[in-house]
């Protein structure tokens, strides 16, 4: 997989909240934050609360009655202090004192349920949200990987789901809870006093301009973060997956430096993030305690005609002090949070706002044979990426007017020299790229109109780039398709030779296979590539360079397998090696992207043409290496 950033990865981080939408209101009072995006994006979870909807019903009475436990608590402290305490009434302090434990036992009880339901919610939200990500990213088309660095989408489908998880439920549950209370709190001074929810209201404008002003900021330098973070993650899985390359030559220096670069630039963007989020931390600290001082001040003056309140009313005014302010001394966190938050949901929506499927729709009727294979002037060329070449850069011809007709279950071998295109014709065919000029037909089916599931049901490619995953042999052989059995397996193991060394390990099928096959030699894993493709029993089977590293034996009967016992199934082999081409019915010579040759063995060298010529040079390096 090519390691190029995408142009999502490379362009700068988009002002969060700028869209054109919001930019439209950008004149609005200074007061007025700014959410149409951040609403846009939390609306893109709204699918993923399928059969979860009750939780928010309970969620929203549980929070409704958080508000009436905060509305009740000052009032019966200014009741117990009034009523009680002022007058030497013990009954009647006991009595008060007793509801107020019973009302905040009911409090914590009602904010803990609060908790629990909203993390199950979080929890489901996530595990259908992370589901929905990794399948729109499988069904992509494989050029859209080319271009992609897995890295990145590693970061995104993991990492950035982890910090959403975290971000939902201690960022959106602590500040819901939070401003439950709030809201219970401002009651609460409503009741006590009107002009004692002025005192209040001047101290949330005065917050909410602050984090509006810095939210922005923290939000922006978020996404930066998290798109640094994404090219040193990319890098660090290029260095472990190319370990081996890079000791050989010699390259661990420049990797290394590499990646400490990298590595600088994530530590410098994600310390102006916490510089951010220090100072809202601060600025609300220091606003809480500007806002107590001056309250009691006030309160002890008689600047606003406060002289008339009760002590009760000034005590449960203290108490509802703490109960605003408490929550507001976390909401630089929470507000750092929330702004993590958006930024991992943008750089997902990036993700899934991507359509670079494959098309077509047409069945193929698993009980029909698929026909004969038709290649019409076909023309293609890999498709540019954008983020690192100039739009009106166009780039070369890969395969140019191609003509040629493989008869339904005949055998074909494609060869040329490296670079002629063979290997791309095949992941033409395979579905593999699109976007083709001219005409590929599969029977009375143009290709790009065959649906993919579909037609890779009926084909298989055995690839030069062997994938071997980390599970049983057995697994490794059936990858767990639905019907197929271990029979099935012993079955595709034998056809390919590959039963025997199966066999002689000391769990036969049920052996381990290490994370890319790293216990098994290359031509081992050559004879599992091919039994899974044989599995399922293809009626088009696809060799790129399958054989090479299998010893003559195991070759010789191999042979004798695609030639006696599939031999009703149309073959497609690109190879080098004189015994695999010349049995082929017919055999297509590419040279530089063309097709300059095709017909069978004999005629060919009678033709004394190009593949005379790449015959006679493989069998005078053959001369020479003996």
């Amino acid at each position: 997989m090519r390691s190029q950033l995408s142009s999502a990865e490379s362009s700068s981080a988009p002002a969060p909240g700028k869209s054109d939408e919001s930019r439209d209101t950008s004149r609005l009072a200074w007061w007025i934050p700014h959410w149409q995006h951040e609403w846009r994006l939390i609306k893109r979870l709204a699918p993923f609360l399928t059969g979860k909807q009750k939780y928010l019903g309970w969620i929203f009475i549980s929070s409704g009655a958080v508000i009436l436990t905060q509305l009740a608590l000052p009032l019966l402290m200014k009741a117990a202090v009034d009523q009680g305490i002022m007058f030497g009434d013990f009954t009647t302090i006991v009595m008060y004192t007793v509801i107020f434990l019973v009302v905040t036992v009911l409090a914590t009880v009602l904010r803990s349920q609060q908790a629990v339901l909203t993390t199950e919610l979080v929890q489901h939200i996530i595990k259908n949200f992370r589901n929905h990500l990794i399948q729109h990213i499988l069904w992509q088309k494989p050029a859209y990987h080319d271009s992609e660095a897995s890295g990145n989408l590693l970061t995104r489908a993991t990492h950035d789901f982890d910090s959403i998880t975290e971000y939902l439920n201690h960022g959106v549950l602590r500040a819901m809870v939070d401003f439950f209370v709030v809201v219970g709190s401002l009651g609460a001074l409503l009741l006590l006093h009107p002009a004692l929810l002025g005192v209040g209201l001047c101290a949330f404008v005065v917050c909410v301009y602050g984090i509006r002003v810095i939210s922005v900021r923290t939000r922006s330098q978020s996404y930066v973060s998290k798109r640094e973070l994404s090219k040193l993650n990319a890098h660090t899985q290029e260095c472990l997956y190319q370990q081996m390359a890079i000791k050989l030559y010699g390259g661990e220096s420049y990797k290394f430096a590499e990646h400490a670069q990298l590595n600088r630039q994530f530590r410098r963007a994600h310390i102006k993030v916490v510089g951010y989020d220090a100072f809202l931390f601060s600025f609300i600290e220091g606003l809480t305690a500007v806002t107590i001082g001056v309250s009691f001040w006030l309160l002890a003056s008689e600047f606003m005609g406060f002289d008339s309140l009760s002590p009760g009313v000034m005590v449960a005014f203290v108490r509802v002090v703490q109960q605003i302010f408490d929550p507001l001394k976390e909401l630089g966190s929470t507000i750092s949070m929330l702004q993590g938050l958006f930024a991992n949901l943008d750089r997902i929506n990036e993700l899934l706002s991507v359509e670079a499927k494959l098309e077509g729709t047409q069945l193929l009727s698993m009980l029909q044979r698929p026909g004969a294979i038709q290649f019409k002037g076909v023309k293609f060329r890999y498709q540019q990426n954008q983020a690192v070449t100039a739009p009106e850069v166009t780039s070369p011809w890969i395969v140019e007017d191609i003509s040629f007709e493989i008869p339904f279950g005949s055998s074909v071998a494609i060869v040329g020299e490296t670079g002629s295109g063979k290997s791309t014709l095949m992941k033409l065919l395979a579905k593999i790229y699109d976007g083709y000029a001219g005409s590929i037909t599969v029977g009375d089916h143009e290709l790009s109109a065959i649906c993919p599931h579909e037609l890779r049901k009926q084909m298989a490619l055995v690839s030069q780039d062997l994938t071997l995953f980390s599970g049983t042999m057995e697994w490794n052989i059936h990858l767990g398709r639905a019907g197929m059995s271990r029979q099935d397996a012993i079955r595709a193991a034998k056809t390919a030779g590959a039963h025997e060394f199966i066999s002689a390990w000391d769990r036969g099928y049920d052996e381990l296979v290490l994370e890319s096959g790293v216990n098994l030699s290359h031509g081992q894993k050559q004879l599992i590539s091919l039994c899974r493709a044989l599995c399922y029993d293809p009626e088009i089977l696809i060799l790129d360079e399958a054989t090479s590293a299998i010893d003559p034996v195991t070759e010789e009967a191999l042979r004798h397998v695609f030639t006696q016992v599939i031999q009703h199934k149309t073959r497609i082999i690109i190879a080098h090696k004189l015994a695999t081409i010349k049995e082929c019915d017919q055999i297509l010579v590419m040279d530089q992207g063309r097709l300059v040759e095709k017909g069978k063995h004999h005629d060919l060298m009678l033709k004394q043409g190009v593949y005379y010529g790449l015959i006679q040079a493989r069998n005078q390096l053959a001369q020479h290496s003996t």
